[in-house]
């Protein structure tokens, strides 16, 4: 089944290029806290930033695993 995709996926090098990118690049050396798409730095959803929002959600993750609210 790979074999017949695989005209149609670019491939793990293409889908991992943005996530290494910043991690080897000169390019950003220094940049922090900052989201990028296709090696290009683009706004986040304002959920993503909401801290009550990201406290919920850590609560209940952690509620679900048995992990402790606080870490």
């Amino acid at each position: 089944m790979s074999s017949m995709l695989s005209p149609l996926s670019p491939g793990p090098d293409t889908g991992a290029d943005t996530q290494t990118w910043p991690a080897t690049s000169a390019d950003v050396e220094g940049v922090t806290g900052r989201f990028f798409v296709k090696r290009r730095e683009v706004e986040t959803a304002p959920h993503t930033t909401d801290v009550e929002r990201c406290d919920r959600l850590w609560n209940e993750s952690a509620r679900l695993t048995g992990l402790p609210r606080s870490m």
